[in-house]
């Protein structure tokens, strides 16, 4: 900041040099005056006398003027006025008097103010900083607000501090040899840092040693001319996206784990860590990196869609397998308790029907078979996993038992009488 100040005290005038030099003309052109009236004024020294008188009021009138050029006020903002107004005139002068110097640089930015080519000063917009050259190095930047040229500095660049946007459209190959189309889109600016900008009430503050290695960064393309420093984050993301997804097959990158996540995730996430680390040294911040969904060709979309379809239909097959082997399980466990409660009810019958000295007790179980086989499905249960087929299997299969339990029990007494 010293060293500035010491370029700015050196290249604009003081306005106590103006004030005296002014005085010192008036005091000439008065002795001049009183000096010739005092004889015959030969001819022509008139002329030259009101010369003078002219370009002290005209200096007088810059002056005047001079307090109303610059928006700020301080006791340097008259003096640099005075100097910016006298500016044209003085580089009008030499001009006639000494050759344009070699090797100036000229101006890379068409839309930079007027008045910087006129009178090397004018306002930087709110987003904007200005990169200054002296000869052939960089010397400051300056913005935003009212910025004048030093002597002899030039404008090589006007770095935008807003955060810039960028898409890439990036063609590549998986591991497996499948082409995919894609684009990758980079979110960056000018690297910021709080304790670097000397007013906090700047929009966008900006880290100062950030502006020199932007500018380093600027290249010269054979083809597009030069190629600024917002044109390059986005293709250095490209190229690092296609070297990226060689490394997954396609089955690869659209899985998904536990949280949802996917590949493609972990390599925009790759991607940002790779490009801070490499733009960090130029000044660059990367904010953020996002990559469209990959497109495929229609004959791999066509092969997926199938592999798609027949991996649920292999799942509802197996769901509908474990779902028909449940029903038989039920429908066994449902048989074989409507059974037990069957046979229970007719052997409780049978001891009644013998308590009670009956000799038709074939027809008298078979009634009461009949009666609780309806009290049976009398149960909801039952009704609703037993199918008509599986009941009439069961009334069968009770007679044919309880026949058989009879004849068996017949036999005894028919040997004994």
């Amino acid at each position: 900041m010293a060293r500035k100040k010491k370029r700015d005290s050196k290249s604009v005038p003081s306005i106590w040099f103006v004030w005296l030099t002014i005085a010192i003309l008036v005091l000439l052109v008065v002795w001049l005056w009183m000096r010739l009236s005092a004889n015959n004024v030969p001819s022509g020294v008139g002329a030259l006398i009101w010369a003078g008188v002219f370009l002290v009021f005209f200096l007088f009138g810059l002056m005047r003027y001079a307090q109303y050029i610059l928006p700020y006020r301080n006791q340097d903002s008259w003096g640099d006025g005075f100097y910016l107004l006298l500016r044209p005139y003085l580089e009008g002068i030499s001009t006639i008097f000494t050759p344009q110097a070699q090797g100036r640089r000229p101006v890379r930015n068409a839309n930079i103010p007027n008045s910087f080519r006129d009178m090397g000063a004018g306002m930087v917009r709110s987003h904007e900083v200005l990169a200054l050259a002296a000869g052939s190095a960089f010397s400051r930047d300056a913005g935003s607000g009212f910025v004048r040229l030093a002597l002899g500095e030039v404008i090589t660049d006007i770095i935008d501090l807003r955060p810039q946007t960028r898409t890439e459209e990036v063609a590549a190959n998986t591991r497996d040899g499948i082409p995919v189309q894609t684009a990758v889109t980079v979110k960056f600016r000018v690297r910021r840092s709080e304790t670097s900008s000397e007013d906090p009430d700047l929009l966008y503050p900006y880290d100062k040693d950030a502006i020199f290695q932007i500018i380093q960064l600027n290249s010269i393309d054979s083809e597009a001319g030069v190629r600024p420093w917002t044109e390059q984050v986005a293709p250095q993301a490209s190229s690092l996206l296609v070297t990226d997804l060689a490394q997954h097959t396609l089955n690869q990158l659209y899985q998904t784990d536990a949280a949802g996540r996917t590949p493609l995730d972990d390599i925009k996430d790759r991607l940002r860590q790779q490009l801070s680390r490499q733009f960090d040294q130029y000044g660059v911040e990367i904010l953020s990196v996002s990559i469209r969904p990959l497109g495929l060709p229609l004959r791999v979309q066509e092969q997926r869609i199938e592999t798609w379809q027949a991996d649920w239909e292999r799942k509802i097959q197996m769901a509908q397998a474990a779902g028909n082997a449940e029903a038989v399980r039920r429908i066994r466990r449902a048989r074989a308790r409507a059974q037990i409660e069957i046979i229970e009810g007719i052997v409780q019958n049978v001891e009644a029907a013998k308590r009670s000295d009956n000799t038709n007790l074939i027809k008298i179980v078979t009634l009461r078979a009949l009666d609780v086989l309806n009290h049976a499905m009398d149960n909801d249960m039952a009704q609703t996993k037993l199918p008509d087929a599986v009941i009439t299997n069961l009334v069968q299969d009770a007679t044919k038992q309880i026949e058989h339990m009879l004849e068996r029990q017949d036999e005894p007494q028919k040997g004994g009488a």
